[in-house]
């Protein structure tokens, strides 16, 4: 709380300061690189024995590391020769600390600075992405090629074999093709790490939203928008300037995580690869339409849906939806679990007691408002159990909706979503997502779709026999400047062996 002239009284002034972009970038900046020297140096260091006092080392000046009272016995040539070595020795490990400071290795993957750093602006979209691509442990920059070459191909095999990956760069691109190749980009790395968490990229607001023509389409559904991330600046009431504040509910799939998951909705089902792939259909020169592909299955479609809930509060609706008429009562299991998505506030299993602080929230939550105030008992409620509950409710249903689906089941949803909607699992994704169907397709329609794929398929085809026809070409005038290399060498060693001949003669 702020209580100096201009901000007094001010509730929960820093309640998201761990969210404001300096916070990330030094959280971020301590894990960006390991530092190979510092360790280095915690390794050289001798260990003292517990039980000696520790003695100070003193290095004396190299001119007089050998001087000493029997030096008049000691032959000038065996002093030279223990410099010589001493030098030498210093040499080498000045040599070997150079070169293990230099081998700083990144660690963390692109995905992940890209999904924690979107709070940054940026004067250009493509930086949202290509500015973190020469710190991220999986990417190398890259200029964009438009030419085949022979090293490309070799480029590839070895990559196979190597951590990271060309990222080519290219500022003429449109900004969606850019948010299309960083989503291929992730989906093929996490193929190889967790293939049934694959596509959770699609689920991490990073997008920036674009201004966009009068002619041109808006970005896909599967490119998440930053507008939906979690926080961001905005104008609290009463407030001059912009504070950082909760926006929406927390992404449900996390930060890109090796050692812990929140949800397994597809189980053992990975990524289908033979499935999966993007498709971009050009109506217009500035009119695209992009598609994208994946493999998964119908779950339930949504049945009823309640209003979505506002800063965080819990409508009461929501528990008369539940079938929790007596709000005094012990909260059904079902409903205080969909509250908090079924998960603590570090991303566990939620402890027994958020059911007693669900009914604590409920009859000290001002429910005559039709709401439970969520805000005002973080605030002031003095039980610390029910501010932690409500913290994690608002974590999980900020500008979301309670829906039940035809099989009678709960849960939260974005508040665009309507009846109808179809909950499916898509093999890769860690969570179940809402699709819509689409109406039945004019005639016209269906007709141009088909004309834009085959349109697609002969240019594939033609790229790729036009690339097949030039590696000919490429394989040689590489051996053909491979034998004129040779052929030189061996005139220069004719002529070497020519001389040598003449001096020993």
């Amino acid at each position: 709380m702020k209580t100096d002239t201009k901000y007094h009284h001010v509730p929960r002034w820093f309640e998201y300061i761990s969210q404001l972009g300096a916070s990330l970038l030094v959280d971020a900046t301590g894990k960006l690189f390991r530092d190979y020297d510092y360790i280095r140096r915690l390794q050289s260091q001798p260990k003292q024995p517990r039980n000696k006092p520790k003695t100070a080392l003193v290095r004396l000046p190299d001119e007089l590391a050998y001087e000493s009272e029997d030096d008049e016995v000691v032959a000038p040539e065996v002093r030279a020769k223990r410099y010589k070595q001493e030098e030498d020795t210093r040499h080498k490990q000045n040599e070997e600390t150079r070169e293990v400071m230099a081998k700083a290795q990144p660690l963390l993957t692109l995905e992940y600075l890209v999904s924690n750093l979107s709070i940054f602006d940026v004067t250009n979209p493509h930086d949202s992405v290509y500015a973190l691509l020469g710190i991220s442990k999986d990417t190398t920059p890259t200029a964009a090629n438009k030419k085949l070459r022979v090293t490309d191909h070799t480029r590839a095999v070895l990559e196979m074999f190597t951590t990271k990956k060309q990222y080519k760069v290219d500022y003429e691109a449109s900004y969606i093709d850019i948010c299309k190749e960083f989503i291929e980009f992730c989906v093929s790395r996490n193929v190889n790490r967790d293939p049934s968490r694959a596509l959770d990229v699609i689920c991490r607001p990073f997008a920036i939203d674009v201004e966009q023509k009068s002619d041109e389409l808006p970005l896909p559904s599967w490119i998440p928008r930053l507008s939906k991330a979690s926080y961001g600046m905005d104008r609290g009431p009463g407030i001059d300037g912009l504070r950082m504040g909760r926006k929406n509910a927390d992404s449900l799939v996390g930060l890109p995580n090796l050692s812990h998951r929140n949800y397994n909705a597809a189980e053992t089902k990975s990524l289908d690869k033979k499935v999966f792939r993007f498709r971009k259909r050009v109506t217009k020169p500035s009119l695209n339409h992009f598609s994208l592909f994946v493999k998964g299955f119908v779950l339930d479609t949504i049945a009823e849906l309640q209003p979505s809930s506002q800063s965080g509060s819990i409508p009461t609706a929501w528990a008369y939806f539940a079938g929790w008429g007596e709000m005094q009562a012990t909260p059904p299991e079902h409903f205080w679990r969909t509250l908090v998505a079924d998960r603590g506030s570090d991303g566990k299993n939620p402890p027994v007691y958020y059911s007693r602080a669900c009914q604590e929230s409920f009859r000290k939550g001002n429910t005559t408002s039709g709401v439970v105030d969520t805000t005002g008992l973080i605030e002031h409620e003095r039980n610390s159990v029910v501010a932690q509950f409500c913290r994690r409710v608002q974590a999980a249903i900020w500008n979301r909706a309670l829906v039940k689906t035809e099989a009678g089941r709960l849960g939260l949803v974005a508040a665009n979503v309507k009846e109808h909607d179809f909950v499916c699992i898509l093999y890769g994704c860690s969570v179940p997502v809402i699709l819509r169907r689409h109406g039945p397709k004019e005639l016209h329609v269906i007709k141009n779709e088909m004309k834009w794929e085959l349109k697609f398929l002969a240019d594939y085809v033609g790229e790729s026999y036009k690339n097949h026809l030039g590696r000919p070409d490429l394989l040689i005038s590489k051996q053909e400047a491979l034998f004129w290399a040779i052929k030189q060498a061996m005139e220069g060693l004719a002529c070497l062996l020519a001389c040598l001949l003449l001096v020993y003669s």
